[in-house]
């Protein structure tokens, strides 16, 4: 049987009873009331959470992150194919909740990446994944350990380019303020030197001997 689950409340459906392959019933609605209801191919048997894994790729937006997949299962351990809506938390070694977000599968599967910082705190993160259908939930542990020295990961986070564009642009503003210097210098000890100049007509140009 399909069941029918209250996507509201994240429970099955009360109200409702099975007329051949339809499923009716008699709702009552208050003011401004909705009601939403989800039915899977088959009943929801929990989900899975594969272990995270913490990938440091410097060529990215944010190299440092956790690689999250979760799948929702049905009783039979099978994926359930389809968008079902989902729960996602992150939990650092202090308790504190990192990320509380809401997502839902594609297909069946949730692939998505969460950032972490260098000054994160070093230890065991739990991840918690819970589907909003059925309210069953998995979790998963990892381990952090974030880059000892902030000076290294800035060196890690500049590319050869990047540094080549930062060292011509250092030189270039380090000569030009040598050459202010240098000028303000020779205007100082003779302020005709520095003034505008242009050359002489030829008619004022000295005889030639």
């Amino acid at each position: 049987d399909r069941p029918v689950y209250d996507a509201m409340h994240g429970d099955m459906a009360r109200g409702l009873e099975k007329q051949g392959d339809a499923v009716t019933g008699s709702l009552r609605f208050g003011p401004g009331q909705l009601r939403v209801f989800a039915r899977t191919a088959r009943p929801i048997g929990g989900v899975r959470v594969l272990t995270p894994i913490v990938a440091n790729d410097y060529s990215l937006a944010d190299p440092i992150h956790v690689n999250v997949t979760a799948m929702v299962i049905d009783d039979q351990q099978h994926a359930l194919c389809g968008s079902i809506p989902l729960r996602i938390e992150l939990i650092d070694p202090l308790g504190d909740v990192r990320y509380d977000l809401y997502r839902a599968t594609d297909e069946g599967v949730l692939r998505m990446p969460l950032p972490l910082a260098a000054n994160d705190a070093a230890g065991q993160y739990t991840l918690r994944v819970r589907e909003l259908l059925g309210n069953k939930e998995a979790t998963a542990t990892f381990q952090y350990a974030p880059p000892k020295a902030a000076n290294s990961m800035c060196t890690w986070l500049l590319t050869p380019a990047t540094l080549k564009r930062l060292t011509q642009s250092r030189l270039a503003a380090r000569a030009q303020s040598r050459l202010a210097s240098a000028m303000a210098a020779l205007q100082k000890l003779s302020p005709s030197c520095c003034t505008e100049t242009r050359p002489l007509p030829a008619k004022e140009l000295p005889p030639k001997h």
